[in-house]
């Protein structure tokens, strides 16, 4: 015998409403039936019903487990949540929907959220997706969006350059360079005057990098095999001397020589 109870139209689950539908009795099946105007329930919140229906009946918990896997088969809640659930609803507990989660990271691209993140980026510009979200308390994905949509910005490698000047030091250099454009004014031969040196470390052999070695192929041509190599432990450091017009002197440093101003005078 099924009987069948009219619920309010609502948006979601009435879990107080749902709790007071009248179940049709364990039949000559054993199948349970929960009918609602307008609301389907997920066959984990049915059961569940189905595990505070049997507790108001006085079934033990190895009873209502063997039900549940009875009718619902392979879809059947396991064992240790038929066995949570009952207890629960053996204490009292009313509700059948899942607990609040009060850690859980909220989903929402409010204003709001938007803002933080714009703030968060800008004091540190080094910090993942993952941290932002974990300060905000929101999904990742959502701060990913923000992040494109909303900032246009992508995370990207930073520039290498040879090196990095403090204020102090790119002041000297302007003076200098100022003072090299002024005696070239005034003296129209200054540069060749000028000689300057580069010192440069060669190795015995020196194998391409993997970089290097990239080249151009077809689907149908075969694909160059290389030989993976370290570079030789030998090497030597070379001085070049050089000019406007040219290199003026090189000189190979001794092994094991110090480089130093003695050296160079």
């Amino acid at each position: 015998m099924v009987l069948a109870c009219a619920l309010p139209s609502i948006h979601g689950y009435n879990f107080k409403v749902l709790r007071q539908t009248v179940w049709c009795s364990l039949c000559l099946k054993g199948i349970m039936f929960l009918f609602s105007i307008g609301i389907m329930l997920s066959v984990n919140v049915e059961q569940r019903v189905n595990v505070e229906f049997c507790v108001r009946l006085g079934k033990s918990i190895a009873e209502t487990y063997d039900l549940l896997k009875k009718v619902y088969g392979d879809e059947c809640l396991s064992r240790t949540q038929v066995f949570e659930w009952f207890k629960r609803f053996k204490e009292g507990r009313e509700e059948i929907g899942d607990d609040q989660c009060p850690g859980c990271p909220s989903t929402s691209k409010t204003d709001a959220n938007i803002e933080k993140v714009s703030e968060i980026v800008r004091q540190n510009h080094h910090l993942s997706i993952r941290a932002v979200a974990e300060l905000i308390n929101i999904d990742k994905e959502i701060v990913q969006q923000i992040l494109r949509n909303n900032f246009n910005m992508k995370k990207v490698c930073s520039k290498m350059v040879p090196r990095l000047f403090t204020p102090e030091q790119k002041q000297i250099r302007m003076n200098i360079y100022a003072d090299i454009l002024q005696n070239i004014e005034n003296y129209p031969n200054f540069l060749e005057n000028i000689i300057i040196c580069d010192e440069s470390w060669f190795f015995q052999y020196d194998p391409e990098s993997k970089c290097q070695s990239m080249h151009w192929k077809s689907p149908s041509s075969p694909r160059q095999k290389k030989a993976q190599q370290s570079k030789s432990k030998f090497k030597a450091m070379m001085i070049v001397f050089s000019d406007i017009r040219g290199i003026v002197h090189v000189d190979w440093v001794p092994e094991g020589q110090t480089v130093n101003q003695v050296f160079y005078k």
